[in-house]
Protein backbone atom coordinates (compact mmCIF):
# COMPACT_ATOMS: atom_id res chain seq x y z
CA UNK A 1 0.00 0.00 0.00
CA UNK A 2 0.98 3.51 -0.79
CA UNK A 3 0.38 6.35 1.73
CA UNK A 4 -0.34 9.99 -0.13
CA UNK A 5 -3.49 12.65 0.03
CA UNK A 6 -5.42 13.41 -2.69
CA UNK A 7 -6.91 16.77 -3.06
CA UNK A 8 -9.71 18.44 -4.90
CA UNK A 9 -10.42 22.18 -6.61
CA UNK A 10 -13.64 24.19 -5.93
CA UNK A 11 -12.80 23.17 -2.62
CA UNK A 12 -10.06 21.04 -0.40
CA UNK A 13 -11.36 17.59 0.17
CA UNK A 14 -9.56 15.05 2.57
CA UNK A 15 -10.14 11.57 1.83
CA UNK A 16 -9.95 9.34 4.71
CA UNK A 17 -9.66 5.83 4.34
CA UNK A 18 -10.70 2.85 6.84
CA UNK A 19 -7.92 3.27 9.71
CA UNK A 20 -8.35 6.52 9.75
CA UNK A 21 -11.27 8.57 11.33
CA UNK A 22 -13.41 6.11 8.50
CA UNK A 23 -17.44 6.55 9.94
CA UNK A 24 -18.77 5.36 6.26
CA UNK A 25 -19.24 1.30 7.01
CA UNK A 26 -20.07 0.76 3.52
CA UNK A 27 -17.57 2.43 1.56
CA UNK A 28 -14.71 3.52 3.93
CA UNK A 29 -14.68 6.68 2.50
CA UNK A 30 -14.75 10.10 4.82
CA UNK A 31 -14.06 13.68 3.01
CA UNK A 32 -13.11 16.47 5.09
CA UNK A 33 -13.30 20.27 3.29
CA UNK A 34 -9.77 22.06 4.09
CA UNK A 35 -10.77 25.20 2.78
CA UNK A 36 -9.47 27.69 2.09
CA UNK A 37 -12.81 28.86 3.94
CA UNK A 38 -14.76 32.32 3.41
CA UNK A 39 -13.66 33.55 0.30
CA UNK A 40 -14.59 34.55 -3.26
CA UNK A 41 -14.07 32.20 -6.43
CA UNK A 42 -13.23 28.75 -7.16
CA UNK A 43 -10.18 26.91 -6.01
CA UNK A 44 -9.17 26.05 -9.66
CA UNK A 45 -5.22 25.67 -8.83
CA UNK A 46 -3.24 23.44 -6.06
CA UNK A 47 -0.15 22.10 -5.38
CA UNK A 48 1.70 20.21 -2.87
CA UNK A 49 5.11 22.36 -1.90
CA UNK A 50 7.49 19.55 -3.44
CA UNK A 51 10.21 20.35 -1.50
CA UNK A 52 8.86 21.09 1.80
CA UNK A 53 6.46 18.42 4.05
CA UNK A 54 2.82 19.83 4.58
CA UNK A 55 3.31 22.82 2.72
CA UNK A 56 0.07 23.38 0.04
CA UNK A 57 -0.65 26.16 -1.94
CA UNK A 58 -4.03 27.19 -3.29
CA UNK A 59 -5.25 29.80 -5.48
CA UNK A 60 -9.03 30.94 -6.23
CA UNK A 61 -10.08 32.25 -9.46
CA UNK A 62 -11.21 35.38 -7.47
CA UNK A 63 -9.59 35.00 -4.24
CA UNK A 64 -5.77 34.96 -4.48
CA UNK A 65 -2.99 33.23 -3.28
CA UNK A 66 -3.60 31.23 0.11
CA UNK A 67 -0.85 28.75 1.87
CA UNK A 68 -1.33 25.40 3.96
CA UNK A 69 1.86 24.88 6.47
CA UNK A 70 -0.38 22.18 7.97
CA UNK A 71 -1.77 20.02 5.66
CA UNK A 72 -5.04 21.96 4.75
CA UNK A 73 -5.77 22.86 8.47
CA UNK A 74 -5.91 25.92 8.12
CA UNK A 75 -4.36 29.09 5.55
CA UNK A 76 -2.93 32.22 5.21
CA UNK A 77 -2.97 34.76 2.40
CA UNK A 78 0.11 35.33 0.59
CA UNK A 79 -0.08 38.63 -1.30
CA UNK A 80 0.97 38.68 -4.98
CA UNK A 81 2.71 42.41 -4.43
CA UNK A 82 2.04 45.18 -7.60
CA UNK A 83 -1.05 46.38 -4.86
CA UNK A 84 -2.46 43.25 -5.48
CA UNK A 85 -3.37 43.62 -9.53
CA UNK A 86 -5.03 40.21 -9.83
CA UNK A 87 -6.33 37.84 -7.94
CA UNK A 88 -7.59 35.34 -10.57
CA UNK A 89 -4.86 32.47 -9.63
CA UNK A 90 -5.92 29.96 -12.18
CA UNK A 91 -2.70 27.52 -12.72
CA UNK A 92 0.48 27.07 -9.59
CA UNK A 93 3.50 25.11 -10.68
CA UNK A 94 7.17 24.75 -8.98
CA UNK A 95 10.11 24.16 -10.98
CA UNK A 96 13.23 22.19 -10.11
CA UNK A 97 15.02 24.52 -8.07
CA UNK A 98 12.04 25.46 -5.84
CA UNK A 99 10.67 28.26 -8.51
CA UNK A 100 6.65 29.18 -7.88
CA UNK A 101 4.48 30.28 -10.90
CA UNK A 102 1.45 31.71 -11.41
CA UNK A 103 -1.22 31.65 -14.07
CA UNK A 104 -3.78 34.32 -13.75
CA UNK A 105 -6.88 34.65 -15.85
CA UNK A 106 -10.05 32.19 -15.95
CA UNK A 107 -10.22 31.25 -19.89
CA UNK A 108 -12.26 27.91 -19.31
CA UNK A 109 -15.34 29.94 -18.23
CA UNK A 110 -14.54 32.37 -20.92
CA UNK A 111 -16.74 30.12 -24.23
CA UNK A 112 -19.37 27.48 -24.03
CA UNK A 113 -20.48 24.51 -26.50
CA UNK A 114 -23.37 26.81 -27.73
CA UNK A 115 -21.42 30.23 -28.11
CA UNK A 116 -20.70 32.78 -26.47
CA UNK A 117 -22.24 33.58 -22.95
CA UNK A 118 -21.82 36.12 -21.21
CA UNK A 119 -23.30 34.70 -17.94
CA UNK A 120 -20.10 32.88 -17.50
CA UNK A 121 -17.01 34.98 -18.78
CA UNK A 122 -13.95 34.57 -16.51
CA UNK A 123 -12.15 36.95 -14.68
CA UNK A 124 -9.34 38.36 -16.86
CA UNK A 125 -5.94 37.66 -16.19
CA UNK A 126 -2.74 39.96 -16.25
CA UNK A 127 0.07 37.34 -16.68
CA UNK A 128 2.41 35.35 -15.26
CA UNK A 129 3.50 35.70 -11.34
CA UNK A 130 7.21 34.78 -10.64
CA UNK A 131 8.52 33.81 -7.27
CA UNK A 132 11.32 35.98 -5.76
CA UNK A 133 12.24 34.50 -2.69
CA UNK A 134 11.44 31.08 -3.37
CA UNK A 135 14.56 29.91 -5.40
CA UNK A 136 17.63 26.86 -5.18
CA UNK A 137 18.92 28.80 -2.12
CA UNK A 138 15.72 28.41 -0.05
CA UNK A 139 13.45 26.07 -1.33
CA UNK A 140 13.39 23.67 1.82
CA UNK A 141 12.75 26.85 3.81
CA UNK A 142 10.48 25.45 5.86
CA UNK A 143 12.56 22.04 7.14
CA UNK A 144 14.05 24.47 10.45
CA UNK A 145 11.02 25.90 11.08
CA UNK A 146 9.47 23.88 14.26
CA UNK A 147 6.20 25.66 14.59
CA UNK A 148 3.12 26.34 12.05
CA UNK A 149 3.30 29.73 13.58
CA UNK A 150 7.06 29.87 12.99
CA UNK A 151 6.43 28.70 9.23
CA UNK A 152 3.43 31.16 8.62
CA UNK A 153 5.16 34.11 9.76
CA UNK A 154 8.33 33.38 7.50
CA UNK A 155 6.07 32.36 4.83
CA UNK A 156 4.26 35.25 4.92
CA UNK A 157 6.89 37.74 5.38
CA UNK A 158 9.31 36.58 2.96
CA UNK A 159 7.56 35.03 0.37
CA UNK A 160 7.22 37.21 -2.66
CA UNK A 161 6.00 37.11 -6.14
CA UNK A 162 7.03 39.67 -9.33
CA UNK A 163 4.47 39.99 -12.38
CA UNK A 164 6.88 38.99 -15.22
CA UNK A 165 6.31 42.14 -17.54
CA UNK A 166 6.70 39.91 -20.57
CA UNK A 167 3.51 37.55 -19.83
CA UNK A 168 1.15 40.55 -20.11
CA UNK A 169 -1.68 40.98 -21.92
CA UNK A 170 -1.18 42.83 -25.31
CA UNK A 171 -4.21 44.96 -24.56
CA UNK A 172 -4.99 45.53 -20.72
CA UNK A 173 -8.67 44.11 -20.11
CA UNK A 174 -9.32 42.62 -23.02
CA UNK A 175 -11.74 39.86 -23.35
CA UNK A 176 -9.87 39.74 -26.82
CA UNK A 177 -6.52 38.84 -25.94
CA UNK A 178 -5.62 35.49 -25.52
CA UNK A 179 -2.98 36.00 -23.10
CA UNK A 180 -5.45 37.13 -20.49
CA UNK A 181 -6.32 33.99 -19.71
CA UNK A 182 -3.74 31.14 -18.54
CA UNK A 183 -4.93 27.77 -18.38
CA UNK A 184 -2.08 25.87 -17.03
CA UNK A 185 1.43 25.71 -16.43
CA UNK A 186 3.52 22.78 -16.24
CA UNK A 187 7.24 21.99 -15.41
CA UNK A 188 9.46 19.61 -17.36
CA UNK A 189 11.13 17.80 -14.65
CA UNK A 190 13.44 16.20 -16.91
CA UNK A 191 14.50 19.68 -18.42
CA UNK A 192 13.01 22.44 -16.08
CA UNK A 193 11.54 23.92 -18.76
CA UNK A 194 8.57 25.89 -18.00
CA UNK A 195 5.18 26.00 -20.27
CA UNK A 196 2.34 28.51 -19.99
CA UNK A 197 -1.14 27.12 -21.90
CA UNK A 198 -2.85 30.40 -22.83
CA UNK A 199 -5.90 31.08 -25.29
CA UNK A 200 -3.18 32.38 -27.77
CA UNK A 201 -0.70 29.42 -28.28
CA UNK A 202 1.62 27.84 -26.12
CA UNK A 203 4.62 29.52 -24.43
CA UNK A 204 7.83 28.72 -22.95
CA UNK A 205 9.50 30.60 -20.65
CA UNK A 206 13.19 31.07 -21.24
CA UNK A 207 15.94 29.62 -18.44
CA UNK A 208 16.27 32.92 -16.89
CA UNK A 209 12.84 34.14 -16.94
CA UNK A 210 13.58 37.32 -18.84
CA UNK A 211 11.65 35.97 -21.76
CA UNK A 212 9.17 33.38 -23.60
CA UNK A 213 8.52 32.46 -26.79
CA UNK A 214 5.92 30.74 -28.72
CA UNK A 215 6.54 27.17 -29.36
CA UNK A 216 6.20 26.99 -33.02
CA UNK A 217 4.12 23.60 -33.54
CA UNK A 218 1.34 24.68 -31.86
CA UNK A 219 -0.42 27.41 -33.83
CA UNK A 220 0.25 30.98 -32.24
CA UNK A 221 -3.90 31.53 -32.77
CA UNK A 222 -4.81 28.39 -30.45
CA UNK A 223 -6.66 28.29 -27.74
CA UNK A 224 -4.23 25.89 -25.51
CA UNK A 225 -6.28 24.31 -22.73
CA UNK A 226 -4.56 22.22 -21.50
CA UNK A 227 -0.16 21.08 -21.11
CA UNK A 228 0.76 17.82 -19.11
CA UNK A 229 4.01 16.56 -19.42
CA UNK A 230 4.94 13.14 -17.86
CA UNK A 231 7.99 11.93 -15.32
CA UNK A 232 10.51 11.15 -18.08
CA UNK A 233 9.60 14.44 -19.92
CA UNK A 234 6.81 13.15 -22.80
CA UNK A 235 4.82 16.63 -23.36
CA UNK A 236 0.88 16.10 -24.62
CA UNK A 237 -1.19 19.24 -25.34
CA UNK A 238 -4.66 19.48 -26.05
CA UNK A 239 -5.36 22.79 -28.45
CA UNK A 240 -7.88 24.29 -30.46
CA UNK A 241 -7.61 25.90 -33.62
CA UNK A 242 -10.16 24.78 -36.32
CA UNK A 243 -11.14 21.59 -34.09
CA UNK A 244 -9.74 20.24 -30.83
CA UNK A 245 -6.55 17.89 -31.15
CA UNK A 246 -4.01 16.54 -28.44
CA UNK A 247 -0.19 16.98 -29.72
CA UNK A 248 2.17 14.52 -28.39
CA UNK A 249 6.28 15.78 -28.45
CA UNK A 250 9.01 13.99 -26.17
CA UNK A 251 12.05 16.00 -27.16
CA UNK A 252 10.54 19.82 -25.93
CA UNK A 253 8.87 20.01 -28.98
CA UNK A 254 11.32 20.09 -31.55
CA UNK A 255 8.89 17.35 -33.58
CA UNK A 256 5.66 16.64 -32.04
CA UNK A 257 2.75 14.52 -33.79
CA UNK A 258 -1.16 15.44 -33.60
CA UNK A 259 -2.29 11.76 -32.02
CA UNK A 260 -6.02 13.30 -31.34
CA UNK A 261 -8.45 15.18 -33.68
CA UNK A 262 -12.48 14.95 -33.58
CA UNK A 263 -12.41 12.03 -35.81
CA UNK A 264 -11.03 10.02 -33.15
CA UNK A 265 -14.19 11.15 -30.90
CA UNK A 266 -16.44 10.15 -33.91
CA UNK A 267 -15.47 6.79 -34.12
CA UNK A 268 -16.40 6.46 -30.35
CA UNK A 269 -20.08 8.36 -30.87
CA UNK A 270 -21.52 8.84 -34.48
CA UNK A 271 -23.02 11.71 -32.89
CA UNK A 272 -20.29 13.83 -32.04
CA UNK A 273 -19.89 17.34 -33.76
CA UNK A 274 -16.92 18.88 -31.19
CA UNK A 275 -14.59 18.98 -28.77
CA UNK A 276 -15.27 21.39 -26.05
CA UNK A 277 -12.70 20.78 -23.46
CA UNK A 278 -10.17 17.64 -22.70
CA UNK A 279 -8.33 16.91 -19.68
CA UNK A 280 -4.63 15.10 -19.79
CA UNK A 281 -2.89 12.67 -17.42
CA UNK A 282 -0.11 10.81 -17.53
CA UNK A 283 0.46 7.13 -15.99
CA UNK A 284 3.35 7.57 -13.35
CA UNK A 285 4.83 3.85 -13.08
CA UNK A 286 4.60 4.37 -17.12
CA UNK A 287 4.78 7.58 -18.69
CA UNK A 288 4.28 6.35 -22.11
CA UNK A 289 0.38 5.77 -21.07
CA UNK A 290 -1.77 8.87 -21.52
CA UNK A 291 -5.13 9.24 -20.50
CA UNK A 292 -7.54 12.00 -22.35
CA UNK A 293 -10.80 13.08 -20.37
CA UNK A 294 -13.18 14.65 -23.20
CA UNK A 295 -16.32 17.12 -22.98
CA UNK A 296 -17.64 16.53 -26.47
CA UNK A 297 -20.81 18.28 -28.41
CA UNK A 298 -23.95 15.73 -29.57
CA UNK A 299 -26.69 16.42 -31.63
CA UNK A 300 -29.45 13.96 -31.91
CA UNK A 301 -31.55 13.35 -34.95
CA UNK A 302 -34.03 15.96 -33.49
CA UNK A 303 -31.75 18.54 -33.46
CA UNK A 304 -30.98 18.69 -29.75
CA UNK A 305 -27.41 19.37 -28.65
CA UNK A 306 -25.94 18.49 -25.53
CA UNK A 307 -22.70 17.52 -23.74
CA UNK A 308 -21.08 14.37 -23.30
CA UNK A 309 -18.37 12.97 -21.73
CA UNK A 310 -15.45 9.87 -22.35
CA UNK A 311 -12.21 9.28 -20.86
CA UNK A 312 -10.25 7.13 -23.20
CA UNK A 313 -6.28 6.04 -23.51
CA UNK A 314 -3.29 5.08 -25.22
CA UNK A 315 -1.48 2.54 -24.01
CA UNK A 316 1.38 3.40 -25.61
CA UNK A 317 2.25 7.04 -27.07
CA UNK A 318 4.71 5.95 -29.55
CA UNK A 319 1.97 3.51 -31.08
CA UNK A 320 -1.36 4.98 -30.86
CA UNK A 321 -4.53 3.19 -30.19
CA UNK A 322 -7.05 4.45 -28.58
CA UNK A 323 -9.18 3.04 -25.74
CA UNK A 324 -12.94 3.68 -24.52
CA UNK A 325 -12.44 3.28 -21.03
CA UNK A 326 -15.47 4.66 -19.61
CA UNK A 327 -19.03 3.14 -20.72
CA UNK A 328 -21.53 4.63 -23.31
CA UNK A 329 -23.58 5.23 -20.23
CA UNK A 330 -21.15 7.33 -18.05
CA UNK A 331 -21.99 10.58 -17.26
CA UNK A 332 -20.40 12.94 -14.53
CA UNK A 333 -22.32 16.05 -14.62
CA UNK A 334 -21.42 17.25 -18.36
CA UNK A 335 -20.19 20.76 -17.60
CA UNK A 336 -16.77 21.25 -19.60
CA UNK A 337 -15.50 23.63 -17.38
CA UNK A 338 -15.36 21.23 -14.27
CA UNK A 339 -13.63 18.32 -15.29
CA UNK A 340 -10.44 17.07 -13.72
CA UNK A 341 -8.35 13.82 -13.81
CA UNK A 342 -5.38 11.97 -12.07
CA UNK A 343 -4.32 8.52 -12.34
CA UNK A 344 -2.50 6.19 -10.28
CA UNK A 345 -0.63 3.11 -11.95
CA UNK A 346 1.24 2.45 -8.55
CA UNK A 347 -1.45 0.76 -7.74
CA UNK A 348 -2.51 -3.11 -9.04
CA UNK A 349 -5.07 -2.89 -10.87
CA UNK A 350 -4.13 1.11 -11.88
CA UNK A 351 -6.95 3.22 -10.43
CA UNK A 352 -8.24 6.83 -12.20
CA UNK A 353 -10.30 9.22 -10.32
CA UNK A 354 -12.32 11.85 -12.46
CA UNK A 355 -13.92 14.68 -10.60
CA UNK A 356 -16.98 16.53 -12.32
CA UNK A 357 -20.26 16.82 -10.43
CA UNK A 358 -19.07 13.25 -8.15
CA UNK A 359 -15.60 11.98 -7.96
CA UNK A 360 -15.07 8.54 -9.55
CA UNK A 361 -13.27 5.69 -9.40
CA UNK A 362 -12.20 3.36 -12.10
CA UNK A 363 -10.21 0.54 -12.37
CA UNK A 364 -10.12 -2.44 -14.88
CA UNK A 365 -12.17 -5.30 -12.83
CA UNK A 366 -12.35 -8.36 -14.68
CA UNK A 367 -9.55 -7.58 -17.66
CA UNK A 368 -11.51 -5.39 -20.06
CA UNK A 369 -10.99 -2.20 -21.89
CA UNK A 370 -14.23 -0.29 -19.51
CA UNK A 371 -12.90 -0.03 -16.28
CA UNK A 372 -16.02 -0.42 -13.69
CA UNK A 373 -16.64 2.77 -12.36
CA UNK A 374 -18.04 3.56 -8.56
CA UNK A 375 -18.76 7.29 -7.30
CA UNK A 376 -16.93 7.81 -4.17
CA UNK A 377 -18.97 11.43 -3.42
CA UNK A 378 -22.48 12.92 -3.22
CA UNK A 379 -23.49 16.18 -4.07
CA UNK A 380 -27.06 15.85 -2.70
CA UNK A 381 -29.43 13.53 -0.77
CA UNK A 382 -29.75 9.99 -1.18
CA UNK A 383 -33.74 9.13 -1.38
CA UNK A 384 -35.57 8.50 1.11
CA UNK A 385 -32.45 10.28 3.48
CA UNK A 386 -33.20 12.12 6.65
CA UNK A 387 -29.87 13.06 7.47
CA UNK A 388 -28.91 15.75 5.22
CA UNK A 389 -26.44 15.02 2.70
CA UNK A 390 -23.61 18.37 4.05
CA UNK A 391 -23.57 16.07 7.45
CA UNK A 392 -22.71 12.88 5.74
CA UNK A 393 -18.93 11.68 5.39
CA UNK A 394 -19.30 11.90 1.33
CA UNK A 395 -20.23 15.09 1.11
CA UNK A 396 -18.43 16.55 -1.60
CA UNK A 397 -19.55 19.74 -3.43
CA UNK A 398 -19.99 19.60 -7.25
CA UNK A 399 -17.84 21.12 -9.58
CA UNK A 400 -14.48 19.62 -8.73
CA UNK A 401 -11.88 21.41 -10.83
CA UNK A 402 -8.93 19.96 -10.09
CA UNK A 403 -7.39 16.58 -8.40
CA UNK A 404 -4.15 16.12 -6.89
CA UNK A 405 -2.24 13.05 -5.53
CA UNK A 406 1.23 13.20 -2.79
CA UNK A 407 3.81 10.96 -3.49
CA UNK A 408 5.34 9.63 -0.78
CA UNK A 409 3.00 10.92 2.26
CA UNK A 410 4.34 10.33 5.62
CA UNK A 411 2.03 11.75 7.86
CA UNK A 412 -1.02 9.80 9.71
CA UNK A 413 -2.66 12.68 8.72
CA UNK A 414 -2.14 11.66 4.93
CA UNK A 415 -4.63 9.04 3.61
CA UNK A 416 -3.66 5.43 2.69
CA UNK A 417 -5.54 3.60 -0.31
Amino acid sequence: MKNRTLLLGLMFLFLSFIGINSVNAQTNDQWISLGPNNISGRSRAVIFDRFNNNIIYSGGVAGGLFISVNNGKNWQEITLGDGQQNLAITSIAQDNNGVIYLGTGEGNYKRNGFGINSDVIGMLGNGVYKSTTLNETNKNWASNLATDQEKYDWATQNISFQLLDFTKPTTPYSYGDGKAFVNKIAVNKATNKVYVATDAGLMLINNDATNWTAVSAIPATATVGDVCISNNGNIAVYFTDSEGKIAISSDDFTANSIILNSANITTFDANALSINRIRLAFGINNPNKLYAYVNYLIEDEEGYRSYEEILIRTDDINNVTWRRTTPTSYSNGGDPASMSIVVDDRTTPEIVYLGGNYVRKGYDANNSDIYYWESISQYSNSFGSTDGVRTSPSYVSKGIHELLIKDNATTSFDSTI
